[in-house]
């Protein structure tokens, strides 16, 4: 008989390790996120763990809460709160974010197991990277024998588009939705691919690679996103050598060159000369919007009661972490024009080619 409770381990790189808990279907959606990084013996330090499923109230607990906001209950270094968003809801208690080993305990409907993973995991996971000066930005990231450049970028501006271009003609996998800074480093971070229709237009080559049933679904629900004016917003995803077989993965790479990709009404790509410290403020910015609100409320309210903490100390560790980071980088920005074509990705690519010299 199949054991329906487990227990699975993850470490990306050698900065952060962490365990799911619960039933089989339960942990479906979040172990298909990290499968890359799969371990199947216990790391020695876990950093995170995660319980999904039924756990006693603490608010029964004997311990004092603070109320913030009418419904987070703040405890010593813990956070309880009932939420939703939109079919989702979910029960949540947050414990040791100031501590070495985080613990989560989440319960809630099949729906908000989706939202686990951008609501709570990756928001704690870039907390704690940078609490070791590391930065995990929200960006592309591709690489050659000369090194790695990364392209941040606000969603919808190309950098999915540009990234898939490179790969399909040599360049080797860094990042697509994130990667992770270090000092003359950048280190990858495999997930899957979160496509939209437009991006089968813009790469011709995916809809050649990428299993039928994976192409109905994503023109399904781009369509659900456009028919429920943004309400339905459920994107495909699609594993990265799913989509692309031939795809090297590089785990890391000397950084070259950082490219920010923004998008206008522009008519053409067109690079422009902007200020380091411009850049810096655009970076933290798009990491920002990037951090799921839900996450920055409850930074907000864990803080409340933790002394020497706030959710404004910890962008600014951010941006000190990236002033160090590239100091020495090259910088530049690109305008993007609207609507992304292959001539974008030609332009954008003769850019990127004069870098070398």
């Amino acid at each position: 008989m199949e054991i329906m409770f487990q227990e699975r381990y993850f470490k990306i790189h050698d900065f952060f390790s962490f365990s799911f808990a619960g039933k089989k279907q339960e942990l479906s959606y979040l172990t298909k996120q990290y499968a890359f990084y799969e371990v199947f013996e216990k790391p020695t330090k876990l950093d995170l763990t995660i319980h999904i499923g039924p756990f006693p109230n603490p608010l029964s607990s004997g311990q004092r809460f603070y109320t913030v906001n009418r419904k987070y209950y703040v405890g010593f270094d813990s956070l309880y709160v009932k939420d939703r968003y939109k079919t989702a809801f979910w029960k949540l208690f947050i414990k040791g974010l100031g501590d070495q080993q985080v613990n989560i305990y989440f319960q809630g409907n099949s729906w908000s197991h989706m939202l686990l993973y951008k609501f709570i995991v990756e928001p704690i996971l870039r907390y704690r990277l940078n609490e070791k000066a590391l930065v995990m930005l929200h960006s592309s990231c591709i690489a050659d024998d000369l090194g790695a450049i990364i392209f941040p970028a606000s969603p919808s501006v190309g950098k999915t588009n540009s990234m898939i271009n490179w790969l399909c003609r040599g360049k080797l996998f860094i990042g697509d939705e994130y990667t992770i800074l270090a000092s003359k480093k950048v280190y990858g971070y495999v997930t899957p691919l979160r496509l939209h229709s437009y991006n089968l237009e813009a790469s011709p080559v995916l809809k050649k690679t990428i299993p039928g049933w994976d192409r109905l679904q994503i023109w399904w629900r781009s369509f659900l996103l456009k028919a429920t004016l943004g309400y339905g917003d459920i994107t495909h995803e699609v594993p990265l050598q799913t989509a692309l077989p031939k795809v090297t993965i590089s785990p890391t790479a000397s950084l070259r060159a950082l490219v920010l990709l923004t998008k206008t009404n522009v008519n053409k790509v067109t690079p422009q000369e902007c200020q380091k410290e411009e850049i810096l403020k655009k970076l933290i910015t798009i990491n920002r919007f990037e951090t799921a609100y839900r996450f920055n409320e409850y930074f907000d309210a864990y803080f409340y009661s933790y002394p020497g903490h706030s959710t404004d100390q910890f962008w600014a560790k951010m941006r000190r972490n990236l002033e160090k980071i590239l100091e020495d980088v090259p910088c530049f920005e690109v305008l993007m024009p609207y609507k992304y074509q292959q001539d974008t990705f030609r332009r954008l690519d003769a850019f990127v080619k004069e870098l070398k010299n």
